[in-house]
């Protein structure tokens, strides 16, 4: 893990992408779960930039509804903080009525030394049938990331995990990376149920979907435990706390190729007949397959950058490979590469099958260096649009227009934040399905409708 004595170049310094703290992450996780609270102890600040990274991301349900802070200001720090807790968490309690309670504090509030989890335990015993959970921000972390793991984790180890499993076919899911309320994120859930069913089990908990509390406290019935790349920063603590479970680890059901290659994975290890398996996805990716024949003519000779955490980046161009693209740069978003970095997106795409070549790869790249690298490429007729999030499109959005080259790439949102994409019906990035809705994104962003010569990066 990176840490500051680390950096040594401006690059190093520089504001990334992924630039969010430890909180932001806590705060898409408990927004995760449809009737939890999240208590931020903490001053103004840090309370808007958490809610105002969901505000414009999630159409379906603002955070806002779910979240407070403990309007921490200098006399606190001066008097002690955490007494704040008490009187908030109680009042909050009271409006919403909350199934389950999240705390997570400021770093700097952690640094005056108060025993924050001593207060919270306090608080809980006072509270009916709401158990409180706290999430440290303390350093070293990686972000994000670290922050939305240690939701996943720090809900479960409230569980019990001892008990024999109760479902034999049962499995949970971990790792899901659930950041909206929207139709896209709901879609990939139920991608993920429609893929586990074919390997004959019943899908529980999935930390996160949406889910309430209580479905959330069924996690330890199910006999098998699914984990997606999204659990990698609390792997260590997960692997003490699953022991009794049968772990299985897959990547994200990106592609073809990911698709398959997840539903063999799961098959394999819960014993089912792959022969009727690989005869359900064979059906699947031949009708997938012949759909995309249909459009990927309209995509030849394309030439793309992708920034995206290594996951998804791994899962995307394993799709756009499929539809005979061609990825010259790929940016892995997580910070110090905390989901894998190259090395898990090489291993990723070696598995899926798809070559590497020239491509670039570069590992949290500063939002300066993408808008000079992208500059660099469009102005020598060397890419023809970029996939990824809001923060690096938005570094684009408005370059010069040096060349007609420049006018001519598309843009085109993935992942946290997506300002300006959002879904109106089920549009699932995972599974068969996923594949035809992506051929269709591209074809809308290659090809959209427009009036006179103006820019598409504008």
């Amino acid at each position: 893990m990176s840490t500051a004595h680390d950096k040594k170049t401006l690059e190093d310094f520089a504001l990334k992408g992924m630039a969010h703290a430890k909180m932001t992450g806590v705060m898409v996780a408990t927004h995760g779960i449809s009737d939890s609270f999240l208590l931020l102890h903490s001053g103004v600040g840090c309370k808007y930039k958490t809610a105002s990274q969901s505000a414009v991301h999630d159409w379906g349900e603002h955070s806002n509804r779910r979240e407070a802070w403990t309007q921490v200001a200098e006399l606190e720090l001066v008097h002690g903080v955490s007494g704040r807790v008490g009187p908030f968490a109680r009042a909050w309690w009271e409006r919403r009525h909350s199934a389950l309670m999240v705390v997570v504090s400021a770093y700097f509030i952690e640094l005056t030394g108060d025993d924050l989890g001593a207060a919270v335990r306090e608080v809980e015993a006072t509270l009916d049938n709401c158990p409180m959970v706290v999430v440290s921000t303390k350093a070293p972390n990686d972000g994000f990331f670290d922050g939305f793991a240690a939701v996943m984790h720090d809900v479960l180890a409230r569980l019990d995990w001892t008990a024999p499993a109760k479902n034999d076919r049962g499995v949970t899911v971990l790792g899901n990376f659930f950041h909206r309320y929207e139709p896209d994120t709901k879609a990939d859930v139920s991608q993920l149920k429609g893929l586990l069913k074919a390997c004959g089990l019943e899908t529980g908990a999935v930390l996160f979907s949406g889910q309430t509390w209580a479905e959330t406290k069924t996690a330890p019935d199910a006999r098998y435990v699914l984990t997606l790349p999204y659990t990698k920063p609390a792997d260590k603590k997960l692997a003490k706390l699953l022991k009794g479970r049968k772990v299985i680890a897959a990547d994200l059901p990106i592609g073809l190729a990911g698709t398959a290659r997840f539903v063999q994975t799961v098959a394999d290890a819960v014993g089912a007949d792959r022969r009727k398996v690989d005869a359900w996805i064979k059906a699947q990716s031949d009708a997938v397959r012949t759909q995309l024949d249909n459009v990927s003519e309209r995509f030849r000779n394309l030439k793309l950058a992708v920034y995206a955490e290594t996951p998804l980046a791994a899962g995307v161009v394993t799709l756009l490979h499929e539809m005979g693209i061609r990825v010259v740069l790929v940016g892995l978003r997580d910070k110090s590469g905390c989901l894998g970095g190259r090395e898990a997106f090489l291993e990723t795409l070696s598995r899926n099958g798809v070559p590497v070549g020239e491509m670039e790869i570069f590992v949290d790249p500063s939002l300066r260096s993408t808008r000079e690298r992208v500059s660099e490429l469009l102005g020598r007729d060397a890419l023809d649009g970029v996939i990824g999030s809001t923060h690096e499109l938005d570094v684009l959005r408005h370059l010069p227009a040096q060349s007609a080259r420049l006018t001519s790439a598309f843009l085109m949102e993935v992942g946290f934040p997506s300002d300006q994409h959002h879904a109106a019906f089920m549009m699932p990035t995972f599974g068969f399905t996923g594949a035809v809705i992506w051929a269709q994104r591209l074809l809308d962003a290659v090809h959209p409708a427009r009036i006179g010569d103006a820019n598409r990066l504008g």
